[in-house]
């Protein structure tokens, strides 16, 4: 569905939301406020506005009240893993897979958003 994320602005914007309607769900689903989070957190634009269009990253939340953030990242390469990773503000869970492990991002995804 998402296949063309790279050449397609459109398939990206989709992409993008996705991600989105499932992180607002998922928070729906655990009782979680919508307002202790943020989203996007980092800048995927260039000065002008142009998206980046990258992939890197797709999707991006902070926890507001734990520091905690989430930032999915889509790449060309042939795996998937998930990691943590120290910032000054907190723990930030960084997940990074090609788009056929879009089952295994979303269930980090998905125990992430659970931790919060």
């Amino acid at each position: 569905m998402f296949e063309r994320y790279l050449e397609s602005e459109a398939v990206y914007r989709d992409f993008e939301r996705h991600f989105v309607a499932f992180f607002f769900l998922k928070l729906a689903q655990g009782g979680k406020l919508r307002e202790d989070f943020a989203t996007p957190v980092y800048n995927t634009r260039f000065a002008n506005g142009v998206p980046f269009m990258d992939g890197n990253p797709i999707f991006s939340a902070k926890n507001k009240r734990s520091g905690a953030t989430l930032r999915v990242v889509i790449d060309d390469g042939d795996g998937f893993s998930s990691y943590d990773e120290r910032k000054d503000s907190g723990v930030e869970c960084v997940i990074i897979g090609d788009i056929k492990y879009l089952a295994d991002i979303e269930k980090a995804f998905s125990e992430w958003v659970d931790q919060q």
